[in-house]
């Protein structure tokens, strides 16, 4: 399961970084890489070029469906004024 994000620029980036923070407790590699919080594992990747950013689920909770993940995804990006595409 995967999120992409477009119209991303550096400030919305760090916006959603912030959010991501607030609720996580993580902080999201600046372009790319791997965030892990509570058992999940996020592949992060930000095209500041193309302005889009991808969130990516590599590891879940067996327990946790992947619609309520991606439920919580959507409700992240739209608090911090993203608008998603499920990938």
């Amino acid at each position: 399961m995967k999120r992409v994000v477009s119209g991303i620029d550096e400030q919305k980036f760090g916006t959603i970084a912030a959010e991501i923070r607030r609720r996580l407790g993580v902080e999201l590699p600046n372009p790319s890489g791997s965030i892990e919080s509570q058992g999940f594992t996020f592949q992060v990747d930000y095209n500041r070029e193309a302005e889009t950013l991808t969130l990516s689920l590599l590891k879940k909770p067996w327990f946790i469906p992947e619609s309520l993940i991606a439920q919580k995804m959507d409700e992240w990006l739209a608090g911090a004024g993203a608008v998603s595409q499920a990938g």
